[in-house]
This record gives C-alpha cells, structure tokens and sequence, in this order.
C-alpha cells in the first residue's frame, strides 16, 4: 500500500511541475472556503439540514439500493460504469430525469427501469441490449435521450461480459476476489474492466488515473459494514489523481480556483466540448 501510495503521490508531483495550461489560485481557495462555511452555517442555523445532506451525501437518496438489497454491488457497478459524460453538447437541450441532472439523473433512471421490472443491474440482462433497448430505458423529460449512448451501450457489453467470462456473472465476486483488499479491488476494476482502464500520456510519461475505479470501490465500502461478506478496508488515504466529480472543477473555476490559459480554454471550444458553457 505505501508504495502505491508513493506511486500516486510522485505521479501527482509530475503532473503538477509539468502543468502549463491550468494553475492554481491559493488566494481564492481561502475565499471558496468560507463560502462553503457561510453555506453550512446558514443551513445549520435554519435547521435546513436536508439541503445538506441531500447536496452532500452521494448515497443517500431514495434512488440508491437499500443496504440489505443482494443487488447492491451489481447496481452500483452498473451506476458507476454508466457515470461518465453527463453533460450536454452546447446548444442541445439537457438530459433531465424527473427534473434531475447529472449524477443524480442517472441514478432516478436507474432506479426507475428495476422499479419497472427491468433487470439493469443483471449483466445476463444488460448484455443483450440493443441502442432501441437503450434509447427506451434512458429516454429522460420531454423524450429528450441521454448523451453518448451508443458508447454506453457498448461499455454495458464489454463490462458485462467479463463478469459473465470471469465472474460468474455478478460484480459481487470480483469484490469476493479482492479479500477485502481496497487497493486490490481498485487495481484489479482498472485492470479487467475497459471503460475503468484510464491511462494516459502526459509530457512523455504514462498517467495512470484510478479516480474512476476508486470512486466504484469507495461507494462498495461505504455500502457494506465490517460484517458483511463484500465488506473492504480502506486506510483513509485517496488514491486519485483527477477530481471524481466534473462538476467540482466548475465551482473551482466559477471561484477562480482553477485558472486556465485562453489556449487551453480555446481548444476545448474548439472540440466543441459541451462544459465549455461553464467557463463563459
């Protein structure tokens, strides 16, 4: 573990002293912070504690599985796989469920295809689904489709296949594989499963990003207690090196945390990237 810690901190170490586009402002993270504080403290004082808690507990909304729910490692890696490219291209009208965006959009679509009986969580399911299937399932307010579904549809195959090939069918016994192992689990989702697979080149050396695999494995942990069967053991230390949420780096740069370069931000319009919008 120190020594895949040591890996991460190094590779964090490179990447920032290699960094010419993005900086960071350590003046208005001061300021970021007692806006969160004021935040807080308004919503103490009011005793709004649900806008709290629903804003800033990731699992605690009804469209999550219960904790005794058997399907809950399966539904949550079908959550956490499908958890990418939210956004909508700029000009198109956004993907809502229920009047939900992002994240939470997709867990309430989620939730409302095994409310209606659809087996989502079920890779023998999941695997046979064709882009009618999938338009069907995740066509959210105003019939408007979620984005990049042609590639969602293809991750749900690949996944699918290697629980069905390697795990019996069921995330559960990946989890099992790991020996309640958390850096194991990490190593072992980024390793077998394509869409967890992210490296890439930066400056000449190869980047190894486990946030999305290790996203998986913290929401599997704050799951299951020490005396359930899928239970893990986590030290306390995050091994990441980009932020979970996209979202985060919008506060960031609505807050002049994070300041990027006019050639940077240029390229992303440029490539038509939709969270461009949120720069202007």
């Amino acid at each position: 573990m120190q020594s895949q810690n040591k890996q991460d901190i190094d590779t964090m170490q490179y990447v920032a002293a290699k960094s010419r586009d993005i900086s960071i402002n350590m003046r208005k993270i001061g300021e970021l912070a007692m806006e969160v504080i004021a935040y807080m403290s308004r919503n103490h004082d009011n005793n709004n504690f649900n806008a709290v808690t629903h804003s800033y507990v990731r699992l605690s909304s009804e469209f999550h599985p219960e904790k005794n729910d058997k399907r809950a490692a399966d539904w949550l890696f079908v959550l956490n796989t499908l958890n990418f490219g939210l956004w909508t291209r700029k000009g198109m009208q956004e993907w809502k469920v229920d009047g939900f965006t992002g994240y939470m959009a997709l867990c309430a679509i989620i939730k409302r295809t095994i409310d209606n009986g659809k087996p989502i969580w079920d890779p023998k399911f999941y695997t046979t689904l064709s882009i009618v299937d999938m338009m069907h399932i995740f066509q959210g307010d105003d019939d408007v489709i979620i984005p990049r579904i042609s590639q969602r549809l293809t991750i749900l195959h690949e996944v699918g296949k290697v629980l069905l090939d390697h795990y019996d069918g069921t995330f559960a016994n990946c989890i099992k594989s790991c020996e309640h192992d958390a850096i194991k689990l990490m190593v072992t989702i980024h390793d077998k499963f394509q869409s967890y697979h992210d490296i890439v080149k930066y400056g000449g050396r190869s980047v190894h990003l486990y946030t999305k695999a290790w996203t998986l494995v913290t929401d599997i942990w704050a799951y299951f207690d020490q005396e359930h069967e899928l239970w893990i053991k986590i030290e306390g230390i995050k091994y990441s090196t980009i932020f979970a949420d996209y979202r985060v780096i919008q506060v960031f740069n609505h807050f002049n945390v994070l300041v990027y370069s006019k050639k940077f931000l240029d390229e992303l319009e440029k490539e038509g990237k939709a969270f461009i919008a949120f720069y202007q």
